[in-house]
């Protein structure tokens, strides 16, 4: 192999590489963090909950999955309001998937690190306790 052969695949390596490195930080920048974490069960099936970083403002995202979450995720987003009578959050979410459909809601409550409440269906037709807990 010539001097020159050798300096084009040098320099096609490490374009290669600038493009893939640049590919997986775009990616990772575009992961929410999660701030809170909980788990429990929904419907009698484990879950997990991320919350995403917010502003105080009452408003809440984050997404959830069953299991190890290979089945893939659900997000969810609304509101966390204080009520000082109770010192407990009342929470409403709007679940929806990753076509953006809306797929159910959530209403309930956080105290002490419990968030428990109920899980209904868009229609009306199923609703599922959920009890979780404040892992992080």
């Amino acid at each position: 192999m010539t001097k020159k052969h050798l300096s084009f695949l040098l320099a096609c390596l490490m374009l290669c590489a600038f493009f893939t490195f640049s590919t997986v930080n775009e990616a990772q920048a575009q992961t929410p963090v999660c701030k809170f974490v909980f788990k429990g069960t929904l419907a009698g099936q484990q879950v997990t909950f991320c919350f995403y970083p917010d502003n105080n403002d009452g408003n809440v995202s984050g997404h959830y999955f069953y299991g190890s979450g290979n089945t893939g995720t659900l997000g969810f987003n609304g509101t966390a309001v204080y009520n000082q009578a109770s010192a407990a959050y009342t929470q409403r979410f709007t679940e929806y998937n990753a076509q953006g459909q809306v797929t159910g809601y959530f209403v309930g409550t956080l105290k002490n690190g419990v968030m428990q409440g109920t899980w209904t269906s868009t229609n009306g037709s199923k609703s599922y306790r959920y009890n979780l807990v404040l892992q992080r």
